[in-house]
């Protein structure tokens, strides 16, 4: 055994790149995602996986898993509700700079 982590292609969420995680866990706190990653956010399947890397397509069914479970059911599914929870988001982070 070489010592490396060998994912249960099973195993959705630990399946799922650590840069994306961190995209997502930055999208729910309001910063915009990449092309990709918006697309799966949207819900629009054609175009995440045209979009998609070599890696990210490989481990779409994780990034999905991730997603469904490690974002709030609002911010996600349409693109309505993601750029919704971008706005608010953006507007949120303009009232704590106060006024100008």
């Amino acid at each position: 055994m070489t010592g490396a982590l060998i994912l249960d292609p099973c195993d959705k969420v630990r399946g799922c790149p650590q840069n994306i995680q961190e995209s997502i866990r930055a999208y729910v706190q309001g910063r915009p995602t990449g092309g990709f990653l918006r697309a799966v956010l949207e819900n629009n399947l054609l175009d995440a996986v045209t979009r998609a890397d070599h890696i990210n397509s490989k481990c779409l069914p994780a990034i999905l898993a991730f997603v469904y479970t490690n974002v709030p059911s609002p911010m996600w599914g349409s693109h309505e509700a993601v750029a919704e929870h971008l706005r608010v988001s953006a507007a949120d982070r303009n009232l704590s700079r106060g006024p100008a």
